[in-house]
């Protein structure tokens, strides 16, 4: 079962692998502000984004694939591992040995424990727990920096005809499947650390004491898996950008964004580097406090670093300020390169699996 189970989580996630990397494909050339610690910093691409989610779910996914292809069969061994009793009613170890391969061929199981107790090693179920948790981890980013980028009005998630954001909001369309993936994500964590718990907890040849636990984790740990998938698959599909307010949020950020090409244009000016930066820093806060208090989206930090004094004095001008901002395509470094080779990375992986790379979900509530 929980091969076979295994199996079919594999194939919604070699799907969940060609979704991403057809949107990193589709939104390669969408700039937008990238952010860290939340704080605007530098731009990028908005197909670099889903380039990275494909990337972190190959990862796991081939590690996952390993995992099925050599997940071993406890094997007929009877109550303590010894195989006595087979041995005992068939005549011969040799026999019991032929039987036991025949039922794991059968099984389709490429190896079989061969000195296992009455109980297999729990660490197995934490692996599995521990396999679905890792192939989550990409899907949960993904929903968080959606519904982070939904606060500011730069995607969609896709919002259903009838559906209710807020009882008391009418107004509100809420990232409501982008926070069941989260929540659920949270759940496949909670499963694996509890599976962490039964590991190497058995007694002697074996017991019974974690048969309650891994009944519960087992199968919703699978169909957490599952949730998480279909919703992720239903949330790609339906979801879209908006390119105008993007573009707004790029052009109030870009000088910003800029600064560092500005420093480096103001060391080659002859200005010190020291000096540069103060200066520079000096400006940019006070055009965000300004920006900020005031409530404006005009960015004048091209025209206040223009009209200081020093870079007046070694020959910087607004124009040559407005050059280096508006040289957007200067900014993306090595990005629609990267979107490139991972889309090449996983190509292999998605023609190998065509027919569970060719799924599409269900409908979800």
């Amino acid at each position: 079962q929980i091969k076979k189970a295994s199996e079919i989580i594999f194939g919604k996630y070699i799907s969940l692998l060609r979704h991403l990397t057809d949107k990193a494909q589709e939104y390669r050339s969408i700039q937008l502000v990238a952010r860290t610690h939340h704080q605007a910093a530098q731009p990028t691409l908005l197909g670099r984004r889903f380039a990275m989610w494909a990337e972190e779910i190959h990862i796991h996914l081939k590690e996952y694939e390993n995992f099925i292809q050599n997940y071993p069969l406890r094997g007929i061994k009877g109550p303590v591992g010894t195989q006595f009793d087979m041995t005992n009613l068939l005549g011969s170890t040799e026999k019991a040995e032929q039987l036991e391969k025949n039922v794991a061929d059968d099984l389709g199981f490429k190896t079989t424990l061969k000195a296992t107790g009455q109980v297999y090693p729990r660490s197995l179920d934490y692996k599995l727990t521990a396999h679905l948790s890792s192939l989550s981890s990409a899907c949960e980013n993904f929903a968080i920096t959606m519904r982070l980028m939904a606060g500011y009005e730069l995607v969609t998630e896709g919002f259903q005809q009838g559906q209710v954001g807020s009882s008391v909001m009418p107004h509100k369309m809420n990232t409501r499947s982008c926070e069941r993936i989260c929540a659920l994500a949270e759940l496949q964590k909670m499963y694996s650390d509890g599976t962490s718990r039964l590991m190497g907890d058995q007694w002697e040849e074996g017991d019974v004491s974690c048969s309650a636990i891994r009944r519960v984790i087992i199968p919703d740990a699978f169909y957490t898996a599952d949730g998480i998938a279909e919703t992720t698959l239903t949330v790609l599909n339906n979801m879209g950008p908006y390119p105008q307010v993007i573009e707004a949020e790029l052009n109030k950020y870009m000088p910003f964004l800029a600064t560092t090409a500005i420093l480096a244009h103001a060391l080659k000016q002859g200005i010190g580097r020291e000096q540069a930066h103060s200066i520079i820093k000096k400006h940019a806060i006070a055009e965000a406090l300004k920006m900020r208090n005031k409530g404006i989206h005009q960015n004048n930090l091209a025209e206040n670093l223009a009209n200081d004094p020093i870079f007046i004095e070694n020959g910087i001008t607004l124009q040559n300020i407005n050059i280096i901002i508006d040289k957007r395509s200067n900014y993306i470094g090595n990005a629609q390169k990267q979107i490139d080779e991972i889309i090449e990375n996983t190509k292999q992986t998605i023609i190998k699996y065509t027919s569970q790379a060719s799924y599409e979900p269900k409908e979800i509530l």
